[in-house]
């Protein structure tokens, strides 16, 4: 039995929280908190706009998992960099040093990132980003 009962979030729930940056023009949606998911889940949708980036950093105990909506970003893995086209997965394993970066050639119709991506972390979150220079 699951130590949370079932979840239903919509696009415009007031319990989401986002994070804007880059005067607006990037954010990140807090969709689900571990709170939520009773430590088991965070969930998070990110938008990026053209030449933005998600600084390098690593998550030392929290296992990462991004599944990507639209063509236009690259991820860098340690010293490995793939092209991320829509609707690939990637698995990344807690310690890993991750960059996740939109391509300058991306097209916003929305005025918000068209770069789009969901984010899943097994864990609680706790130690979220330690920040390593590019």
């Amino acid at each position: 039995m699951s130590a949370f009962e079932p979840i239903v979030v919509g696009s415009l729930d007031q319990s989401v929280v986002v994070w804007d940056f880059a005067d607006g023009q990037n954010h990140v949606r807090c969709l689900l908190g571990a709170a939520q998911t009773a430590g088991h889940l965070s969930f998070f949708e990110h938008r990026l706009a053209p030449g933005h980036t998600i600084a390098a950093h690593i998550h030392r105990d929290e296992d990462e998992f991004w599944y990507f909506l639209a063509d236009g970003m690259a991820v860098r893995l340690n010293d490995r960099t793939i092209e991320a086209k829509a609707q690939t997965l990637v698995a990344i394993p807690a310690g890993t040093c991750t960059r996740v970066a939109s391509s300058p050639r991306c097209k916003s119709t929305t005025g918000v990132g068209s770069s789009r991506a969901l984010q899943a972390e097994k864990g609680t979150h706790t130690r979220v980003h330690a920040s390593i220079p590019p």
